[in-house]
């Protein structure tokens, strides 16, 4: 009677346990997307995940034109996505070349007066692999917009953490 009622507890007890393991990366690390001027990298980790974070300033500018003669700009920095400028009503991709040794889930945020401009890929799960993914810029506004894109990657650190991320 005593093993039946151990039994039962466990059986209770453990989805309980993976489902609150399944919630720890999310709650601890906290999403922030803080502007930066140049490319940053930045990492932490607690038992179950190791969290990396690519910081990259972003950059459109949206001109008015009543001709057909537009000077587009052109940018080609590795340490900002600088989508140039561009005509309103038009839109310009950047792609990004993704490459991963590890399972990771990969996130992607905006901040900035550029974010409702910026269309973002969905996150996704990464194997050892290479990814492009591309960021669009939708010049639907004339102005000069800045922000920042954070491309965040959380890989599991052992196979329990794995399956509670799959």
């Amino acid at each position: 009677m005593r093993e039946n009622k151990l039994l039962i507890s466990l059986l209770i007890l453990i989805p309980v346990i993976v489902m609150l393991l399944w919630f720890v990366e999310s709650f601890m690390f906290p999403v922030e997307v803080k502007s930066v001027e140049n490319q940053t990298f930045e990492t932490s980790e607690n038992f179950m995940f190791r969290e990396e974070r690519w910081f990259y300033p972003l950059r459109g500018f949206v001109v008015e034109s009543e001709s057909d003669k537009i000077p587009l700009g052109i940018a080609g920095q590795t340490y900002e996505l600088n989508f140039g400028r561009i005509p309103v009503n038009s839109s310009t991709t950047k792609i990004l070349n993704m490459n991963s040794n590890n399972f990771a889930k990969i996130e992607f945020y905006t901040s900035g007066n550029i974010s409702p401009y910026v269309t973002l890929p969905k996150s996704f799960y990464m194997k050892t692999d290479e990814k492009e993914v591309k960021i669009i810029f939708k010049g639907s506004d004339a102005g000069n917009f800045t922000g920042t894109l954070l491309v965040r990657s959380v890989i599991p650190k052992n196979i329990l953490a794995e399956k509670i991320m799959k």
